[in-house]
């Protein structure tokens, strides 16, 4: 089962925390929390909690969680790619 979290540029580079709905038969949340950087590429095994394996009662299938960063559409401007500069040097 595959679950994709849309997130801000800010919060990709800053951390942030977002939560899931199981839909298993109780109604629960998983909470993620990520303190670290992620990127497109970036993705999370929550073991245990995907789709139900058919030939195996009780058991369940992993959920891999990846991350969409929404990046700016328009060109920075001149300040704020300057700001961008100095928050990561070189």
């Amino acid at each position: 089962l595959h679950y994709e979290v849309k997130v801000s540029l800010a919060d990709a580079l800053c951390g942030f925390t977002h939560d899931i709905c199981m839909l298993d038969e109780k109604e629960r949340i998983k909470r993620l929390r990520k303190r670290v950087p992620v990127s497109n590429l970036t993705t999370q095994v929550l073991s245990g909690e995907g789709m139900p394996i058919s030939k195996r009662l009780g058991e369940k299938g992993d959920l891999i969680v990846s991350f969409s960063v929404d990046f700016p559409e328009k060109e920075l401007t001149d300040e704020q790619k300057e700001h961008v500069k100095a928050a990561f040097p070189s």
